[in-house]
Order: structure tokens, then sequence, then C-alpha cells
């Protein structure tokens, strides 16, 4: 049975915090004020600056995926607003046995690419639709950290 999007949210909010309560580079500042915000969660970094932050929550190891992908309609809307304010955008992937980090300012060099996914989550697996997605590669993973 697949959990709602509103759980996995959650549970990524809950394990960001819980991540930075141990982190000596970012601190929380805020979550999204709903379930369908642009970004979930606000952090900082040592140098002040906000860091608008997409989390995922996969429900498999990391080894599983060599890269991660991040819906381009998505991708943008997060580019509006850090353009706007002056904020770096991170996109960040728990699995079972860790998390990535990426940084995701510049795309400079990406190209979307078509892929068959569920309309509304990647949780739903019905109603699937072609959607827009960059794939993420190792060199945008600033982090990776194994729990």
């Amino acid at each position: 049975m697949n959990q709602s999007v509103a759980t996995y949210e959650e549970k990524g909010r809950i394990l960001a915090k819980q991540l930075l309560d141990k982190s000596t580079q970012y601190k929380w500042v805020s979550d999204s004020v709903d379930t369908y915000a642009i970004y979930d969660q606000v952090w900082k970094n040592l140098q002040g600056q906000n860091i608008l932050v997409e989390i995922k929550v996969r429900s498999c190891k990391m080894d599983k995926y060599k890269s991660a992908l991040l819906e381009a309609s998505k991708y943008d809307a997060l580019r509006n607003i850090a353009d706007n304010h002056n904020c770096l955008i991170y996109y960040v992937n728990f699995y079972d046995d860790g998390v990535k980090i990426y940084h995701i300012n510049d795309l400079f060099g990406y190209t979307k690419k078509t892929i068959k996914a569920p309309a509304k989550t990647f949780v739903n697996k019905k109603d699937k639709i072609d959607k827009q997605v960059y794939e993420l590669n190792n060199d945008k993973l600033i982090h990776k950290l194994i729990l």
C-alpha cells in the first residue's frame, strides 16, 4: 500500500531536522507553510545565507539509484524564488541507509528529459503521464551521509 504524499513529506521534514540537529554547517530556519509549497524547508549556512530545500524520501537503499530525478517544473519554481531572494537551492534525498544532498542553483549543461511518471507524485503508482525532469549526477552532490 502506498503512503500519502503528506506522510512522505512530513517524514522528510522530521528527518531533515534530526540531521541538522547534528550539523555544524547548517541550521533549520522553517518548514514551508503547506504540503503544496514550492519548497519544503529553509535552512541557513554558516555565512547566514538562506537555502531553499526540496526534500524527497525514498524507501530503498542509496545504491539503488546512481542519480536523482528532479521535476523540471519544481526546479524552475525554486530557481525563480532563489533568484529573487538571493538563496541557495538544495535537493535532499533520504534513503533507508543514508542521505544525499545536491546543490542545484546552477544546472547549466543539464538537459531536461521526459519520463513516464505519476501525475501527482512519484509516490503514486497510477495515472502515469510524461514529465520533464533533470537527472542529477554526482557533480551536484555536495554531501553523502551513511546513516
